[in-house]
C-alpha cells in the first residue's frame, strides 16, 4: 500500500474523535470529495479525505477500513467503512 501521511503530515501523532482514536500510521490513500461519501458535508476549504486501515489489535483478528476528513493534518471525522 502506498503511504504519503508520514510525508504530509509528521506532527500528527494521533487524533481521538467521537471515541474512536486514529493513528497517523493508518492513513493510507487521498481520496477525492465524491469518494468521501456523508463525510463531504463537514469539509471546510483545505480539508482532505484520506482512506485509513486499522491494524487488527494483538489477539484479535479484526481492524476497521474507513475515510477520515483531515483538517491541518489531524483526522476530525470518520466513516467506518468495513471490517477486515
Amino acid at each position: 500500500m502506498h503511504r504519503v501521511a508520514d510525508r504530509e503530515y509528521p506532527q500528527l501523532e494521533r487524533s481521538t474523535v467521537e471515541g474512536y482514536t486514529i493513528e497517523k500510521e493508518w492513513l493510507q490513500e487521498r481520496v477525492s470529495p465524491d469518494e468521501a461519501g456523508e463525510l463531504k458535508r463537514y469539509a471546510q476549504p483545505g480539508d482532505e479525505f484520506w482512506t485509513f486501515d486499522e491494524p487488527a489489535p494483538p489477539g484479535v483478528n479484526a481492524g476497521a477500513l474507513g475515510i477520515a476528513l483531515v483538517r491541518n493534518g489531524v483526522p476530525i471525522r470518520t466513516i467506518l467503512t468495513g471490517i477486515h
